[in-house]
């Protein structure tokens, strides 16, 4: 390598030169050559006397040497001055190649260009250098204009167009033409770095133009102004600042040594480009309604937020404001304190780091799309100056890809072996050359594209064992060809994957992640605690916003520790209101509320023991068409006791500012969870659309704790609004109380927040339309600060929601059980993925190394797909379901069923992928008996449910032999529930104890496990599942079926009663008694009875009813007997059209009221009379 020499000589040896070659022609003048003393000599030419002065003209040296040099230049000052004194050209230690001039072809040549003739004597010094300085003056001068119409982006970023290395030459070659330089003056050399400041943020520079030209308020010039905010003083004199007629309705702050906020001794050292978050939020410690610090503008205009009253004709009352039960919950004496953390949680456990060691609490792995190779480590280390936790961002670098090629027998062996792995030694040697040879040619250079890193995959043989359904992979043990090299470079595609070569039928592994590789390879089973050796502190160009950044060099210094309880974390419940604009026809936010909470204890039982703090923001949406608050409405909120906090409020001019300011609030709050309701459907896709609309860049990520540019846009379908979600949700989780209600709430009608609040917080919430917001907002002040009331109550509401489902704590468990990530497990529809990686954990455990399936996707959806989404029906037949007696049962009924008759089935019968022997079926194909057996009407015939049952029975491959090894799957449930059996046992004992919080943490962890093992059936019969088997689940559900009909036949025939419904995994049947403790007995009898019959399966009492009205299959109404002695009964309603969602109040009201007489015990000419009155009235 070489470097372009500076000139040595310097300025000395170029006098030096003149004055040599003025002697020269002086003497050749005067016909004679003067020697040294002055002496006449012979005439001789100056080639003749000149002396070569030989020197290295480029320095020769290795790869370390260089590098060695590199770093030293890097040390030392950036910048190379010029002749002239100035800055010259920036340094970056390596070398200046200027003749690679690769972008002359696409500079654009002005006509209008005219040599300079100052510059002609110059240019004559060397085609090369002025070569570059008309190269620098046309791009100065299409960065200041040519007098067409150009956009003001065009000016600032016609030099980032350039190849990096294109600037530093044209300025270093202008070091030798004193008129070449680019940047004449220090405001082009103040628009160059204007340049990068704005490339490297993202912004739009056209749309932030529009905006300071009919907006007051912008993001960037808040940061650079002193915030202007309410007068602190809450005496009657401070309404004499407000005032339309001066526009002093604010006055400045200046802030002081004692309201500095203190930050982390980190965020100081950052890449550059990160602007002060206390700037941004305007931090006014003795305000206490902030307004943006971007309205300076509009005050000296004379032109302030606030305009003069002035009467509204819809005018909103006070009272029909809507207003929640939430008051009790306030404390603001507690609003006011000094946020600090509780560490007690985990004060018995050290997570500083020991011996160069880094341990992490991380709670998500983030594998970014566009920075192939590495993996963000996020979540929380100890902080050894403070005593608390802060954020943590770990970056692992060198991920590895793993293949593994599945052999072909070749035609000479093929009538002696039948896989690789029964060839001797000197067969698969050969047979190993010949597929690193095909392999090395597939790879290089389609996906290993570095000519350094194309020696760096590694192969070699290995035993695996298969038992799947590829039908080109042949099950239970063989020798493979694994593959190995940098994840950095992509994977062969699947068509080559699918289709194999000369010397292998397939490639397996080519779609599994880095991130799956990661997670499996290092044991990683869901947040916890781990032990990174080699962590190297980043001081500058962070790629998160945590508090501290780290980078090690290799997947393999990660490891899993134990012991250590969680830390603490931090709660954000975030609520938004919209509206939508009537010229746009787009919901636009008008005003969002955060409420944080500290010290939530990840494994439950810490509700209550947090602080809890609040802001809101706001901005205009007036009926009227103003875009200003009348005056009063500041000094009413500032009279309210919620907002008497400092930055409680926030009142914006307009939108983008608005966003700006929760942006860099929620950076500033730095919370570890996001909560809110239905966040992920509809207050995510609101906030990055609006950021879209503002083309905002990459300030969205604020909301996350990565850093990232430009968001993929916004596109129709579900798959790619769930890429935008997983993109979204870097290193923060994403809580959604309507996701989790659906799924742990699977009996409500409806999951709207009012509905949840009034079932599970048992508080009133009223709903505010979006269509009013306008008129509310116009109605006066104090509306105005109901309003804004209304909008932190829900965020409160929504808080309170998380703890009363116990969100955190239980997806918690969720993923430490499946091993899963907890981003992830917060989502909506993952049970199939969780279970996948529960899976991959156990075959990766197990002593027998297995290749396990990949995730395929179906490249071309199906015409009946596209459109409607409709459930698509099962390939195989499902639970039975027994033809109810129907009718109306006075007697007591009893209800059994079987404990988690799936997962029993599977231990029962030891049914696993690797016991079931199908390789006589299609295991792929889909096709086989719908499931009607649970669909039929009334009119449907039972026989010929039979036929179809019979008909589904004898395509279900048979039970394993019980000489077969247990299988993973048997082992897996049995471990779940054997835990589940010793955590109930543990959780009575802290119930009796009185530990409250233990028996919290406790019973989460044992609904998580029965969440975990009642999901596994699913996960075999879902068709997008990575282990979907069908064989199996029909296997499953057959031997279901047959244990159901067992149960029938014990009850009718071995104890004499009658069974007069059954569903799946249970039986009704009738005691012919009124009398519970005889009902009871019954109860106890069959099940003792039916017990015999089984291993592992149980049969227990699961309810019993008082009365029971039986319509029909799944629908019946009853009265349930609760376990108190105090003889109430509670209604269970199943499946009747009364709850359903689009039913009119009045219908189900009148259902209610006939459904509670009907079920109430007395006569039923009685019942038919008060019916008939009750429909007359």
């Amino acid at each position: 390598m070489s470097r372009r020499s500076s000139r040595a000589s310097g300025s000395g040896g170029r006098s030096d030169a003149l004055n040599e070659i003025r002697r020269l022609r002086e003497a050749k003048l005067n016909g004679r050559d003067e020697d040294d003393d002055g002496a006449g000599v012979k005439k001789v030419s100056r080639i003749e006397t000149y002396n070569a002065k030989e020197g290295s003209i480029y320095q020769e040296l290795n790869e370390d040497e260089y590098n060695d040099l590199v770093r030293k230049r890097r040390e030392e000052l950036p910048f190379v001055e010029d002749d002239e004194g100035g800055m010259g050209y920036y340094d970056d230690g390596e070398e200046q190649y200027f003749e690679d001039d690769g972008d002359l072809d696409e500079e654009v040549v002005d006509p209008d260009d005219d040599v300079d003739p100052n510059n002609k004597k110059r240019q004559s010094s060397g085609a090369l250098s002025s070569a570059y300085v008309k190269r620098a003056k046309r791009n100065q001068r299409a960065k200041l204009g040519t007098g067409t119409d150009q956009k003001i982006t065009h000016m600032f970023f016609s030099k980032s167009s350039e190849k990096p290395r294109s600037a530093p030459a044209a300025a270093a070659s202008s070091r030798h033409a004193k008129q070449g330089t680019p940047y004449h003056t220090p405001d082009e050399l103040y628009l160059y770095f204007l340049t990068f400041l704005f490339h490297f943020l993202d912004i739009d520079l056209d749309s932030m133009l529009d905006d300071l030209t009919s907006n007051p308020l912008d993001a960037s010039l808040s940061r650079a102004r002193k915030p202007l905010v309410f007068p602190s003083s809450r005496s009657a004199t401070s309404s004499q600042h407000v005032s339309s007629s001066d526009g002093q309705f604010m006055q400045e702050y200046r802030p002081s040594a004692t309201t500095t906020t203190e930050r982390d001794d980190t965020d100081d050292v950052d890449n550059g480009y990160e602007f002060d978050d206390d700037a941004a939020v305007a931090p006014a410690r003795e305000s206490r309604v902030e307004a943006s610090a971007a309205t300076e503008r509009a005050l000296n205009s004379s032109s302030v937020p606030f305009v003069a009253e002035k009467p509204v004709d819809d005018v909103v009352p006070v009272d029909s404001v809507p207003s929640n039960q939430v008051g009790e919950w306030w404390n603001p004496t507690n609003d006011a304190e000094v946020d600090t953390i509780d560490t007690s949680i985990a004060a018995d456990g050290e997570a500083s780091a020991l011996n160069d060691d880094l341990q992490l609490f991380w709670t998500d792995a983030v594998e970014v799309r566009d920075r192939p190779g590495k993996l963000y480590l996020i979540g929380k280390t100890k902080d050894a100056q403070g005593g608390g936790f802060k954020s943590c961002c770990v970056i692992v670098n060198n991920l590895q890809r793993y293949l593994y090629v599945v052999p072909r027998v070749p035609d000479q062996h093929k009538e002696t072996y039948s896989t690789m792995g029964d060839m001797p030694k000197d067969i698969q040697q050969q047979l190993w050359m010949n597929m690193h040879k095909d392999i090395s040619s597939l790879l290089i250079p389609s996906c290993i594209t570095d000519r350094k890193d194309q020696q760096t995959f590694r192969t070699k043989l290995v035993d695996r064992n298969y038992a799947f359904d590829l039908p080109d992979l042949p099950r239970g043990k063989n020798t493979y060809l694994k593959v190995k090299y940098p994840a950095r470079y992509a994977a062969p595609h699947a068509d080559v994957c699918a289709k194999g070569g000369p010397s292998f039928v397939r490639i397996c592994g080519a779609s599994v992640r880095p991130l799956e590789t990661f997670l499996i390879r290092r044991k990683l089973l869901g947040p916890g605690w781990l032990r990174i050796s080699g962590a190297q502190r980043v001081t500058t160009n962070h790629q998160s916003y945590c508090k501290v950044e780290y980078e090690t060099a290799s997947p393999v210094h990660v490891v899993p520790i134990h012991g250590i309880p969680s830390p603490p974390l931090t709660v954000l419940s975030l609520s938004i209101k919209t509206c939508c604009n009537p010229h746009s026809h787009k919901h636009e936010v008008v005003a969002f509320s955060a409420v944080t909470e500290t010290n939530i204890n990840p494994e439950g039982g810490s509700k209550g023991k947090g602080k809890i703090s609040h802001f809101s923001g706001i901005r205009p949406f007036m009926a009227d068409g103003h875009q200003r608050f009348p005056e009063s409405y500041g000094p009413t909120a500032l009279a309210n006791d919620r907002f008497r906090a400092p930055q409680s409020l926030s009142i914006e001019m307009n939108e983008k500012a608005l966003l700006n300011f929760l942006l860099a609030r929620v950076q500033r709050e730095d919370p570890d969870v996001i909560v809110g309701h239905n966040l992920q459907g509809y207050t995510l896709d609101v906030l990055m659309s609006r950021m879209d609309n503002f083309k905002m860049g990459g300030m969205w990520s604020r909301l996350t704790r990565l850093r990232r540019g430009l968001l993929a846009p916004l596109n129709q379908g579900e798959g790619w609004n769930e890429y935008r979600l997983d993109d979204m949700s870097n290193g923060r989780l994403f809580c959604d109380t309507f996701v989790a209600a659906k799924e742990l709430l699977t009996s409500q009608s409806t999951y709207s927040l009012s509905h949840l609040v009034s079932t599970q917080l048992q508080k009133t919430r009223v709903e505010v339309e979006s269509t009013d917001i306008p008129a509310i907002l116009s109605s006066g002040p104090e509306n105005f600060v109901k309003f804004i009331h209304h909008t932190l109550d829900d965020a409160m509401f929504v808080l309170h929601l998380m703890h009363k489902l116990e969100v955190i704590p239980l997806t918690k468990q969720l993923a430490n059980l499946c091993g899963y990530l907890w981003t992830r497990t917060l989502q909506a529809n993952k049970r199939a993925e969780r279970i996948e990686y529960l899976l991959l954990h156990e075959f990766d455990r197990s002593k027998h190394k297995f290749i396990v399936p990949e995730k395929f996707r179906d490249s071309k959806p199906s015409s009946k797909s596209v459109g409607k989404k409709k459930r698509e029906p099962a390939g195989y037949a499902g639970g039975m379901v027994f033809a109810p007696k129907k009718g109306l049962y006075d007697n007591f009924v009893v209800l059994l069923d079987f404990n988690s008759l799936y997962p029993s089935i599977i231990r029962e019968y030891n049914i696993c992928f690797t016991t079931v022997e199908r390789s006589t079926l299609n295991a792929t194909k889909d096709a086989g008996p719908a499931r009607r057996k649970t669909n039929l009407d009334d009119d449907d015939d039972d026989e010929d449910v039979d036929e179809v049952l019979v008909k589904a029975d004898s395509d279900v491959p048979a039970l394993p032999s019980s000489s077969c090894a247990e299988g993973v799957l048997p082992q897996v449930i049995k471990r779940l529930l054997e835990s589940r059996k010793l955590v109930k046992q543990q959780l009575k004992a802290e119930l009796k104890a009185g530990n409250i919080e233990k028996s919290q943490t406790l019973d989460i962890r044992q609904k998580a496990i029965k969440l975990t093992a009642n999901s596994m059936y699913g996960c075999l019969g879902f068709r997008y599942s990575r282990f979907y088997a069908r064989p199996i689940a029909a296997l499953i559900t057959s031997t279901g079926r047959q244990t159901l009909q067992r149960a029938q036949e014990v009850a009718e025939q071995e104890c004499g009663y009658d069974v007069i419904y059954g569903d799946t995994d249970s039986i009704m049947v009738d005691s012919r008694s009124d009398q519970l403790e005889h009902a009871k007995r019954i109860g106890r009898e069959i099940q003792i009875q039916c017990n015999k019959h089984f291993k592992l399966l149980e049969l227990e009492v699961d309810y019993i009813f008082k009365t029971i009205l039986l319509l029909n299959k799944k629908k019946y109404a009853s009265l349930v007997v609760k376990e108190t002695n105090d003889g109430t009964y509670e209604k269970e309603v199943k499946g009747l059209d009364m709850v359903r969602r689009d039913w009119c109040v009045l219908s189900k009201v009148v259902g209610n009221v006939v459904l509670d007489l009907i079920l109430s015990g007395i006569g039923r000419d009685e019942v038919v009379e008060k019916i008939h009155e009750h429909l007359q009235t």
